[in-house]
């Protein structure tokens, strides 16, 4: 018992700290995420704000493990008339030298290499009690709410017996994986000029650096896109490349909300009361 205690300590010990992780045949040295959001103003000044955070994992070579090496949040303003860029910094020093164990870098390289995968709920690694928690009535009426259709709910509109119908059917795992298989669509790149909101990944290891992009309005942040030096964008359809990152960043990171299961779920209700002719697809 103690020899097998001891063998799973070394394991763990192993896979959080371990060697240097191998991305496309080279050593991985750095692995920078921003999360960022922000829209132009159409004032005469050409006002552009937003705000971005950064989050900078890099391999120690002395000891052996990858550590946070920069966490920071910028402000941004930007204006035309006159040509000004302003950028308000703010580091957040706790991060700074955070030990990140191996296997959740490693996931996160894995899931990016990954080819398309169209999902179902089976693949998510999320138990039942908490998809049902996350589709019970209280958030089928908070997503209602949200667009204004709430009231569409009261008695004087609908029976019980008619909400409780509509309520189940939003709760069946069937219906979930029909949004699954439906709502992603690969088919092309988004273009979206007056406002941002994504999150980037860059993966820089001894030869090249590797960039990808989950952006507006695709909904979880999905598909990603990968930008290849030559200019090439490669589609990559994977819900564990959120996976892996929730498991990376911090709570505060900004926009980490959008690639959260809860985020998944929100969109997988306002999909299911528009099918449900609740909420229109005009908004």
């Amino acid at each position: 018992m103690q020899k097998l205690f001891l063998a799973l300590f070394f394991l763990e010990l192993n896979v959080a700290c371990g060697q240097q992780l191998i991305f496309r045949g080279y050593p991985l040295d750095t692995i920078s995420i921003f999360g960022s959001a922000g829209y132009y103003h159409f004032d005469e000044k050409g006002t552009t704000t937003g705000r971005e955070d950064v989050y900078v994992i890099a391999f120690d070579n002395q000891f052996k493990y990858y550590k946070v090496v920069d966490c920071k949040r910028n402000r941004i303003l930007n204006t035309i008339h006159p040509d000004t860029s302003i950028i308000e910094t703010k580091h957040f020093y706790r991060q700074a030298g955070k030990q990140i164990p191996t296997i959740l870098l490693d996931n996160l390289c894995s899931a990016l290499n990954s080819k398309m995968t169209h999902p179902i709920f089976s693949s998510l690694f999320i138990q039942e009690q908490d998809f049902f928690s996350l589709v019970d009535k209280k958030h089928i009426l908070e997503v209602a709410k949200r667009y204004k259709e709430d009231w569409q709910f009261k008695r004087r509109y609908s029976s019980r017996e008619e909400n409780k119908i509509l309520y189940k059917g939003c709760q069946n795992i069937d219906t979930f994986n029909l949004f699954l298989t439906s709502r992603f669509d690969t088919s092309g790149y988004v273009m979206v000029t007056d406002v941002w909101d994504e999150i980037n990944i860059s993966i820089k290891t001894a030869n090249q650096c590797h960039s990808f992009e989950g952006k507006y309005p695709n909904p979880f942040r999905q598909p990603w896109y990968e930008h290849s030096l030559e200019g090439n964008t490669i589609t990559i359809l994977n819900l564990d490349i959120n996976r892996a990152l929730v498991s990376i960043l911090p709570d505060k990171f900004y926009r980490k909300d959008s690639i959260a299961f809860p985020e998944l779920i929100k969109t997988y209700i306002k999909w299911y009361l528009q099918r449900r002719d609740i909420i229109s697809y005009l908004e």
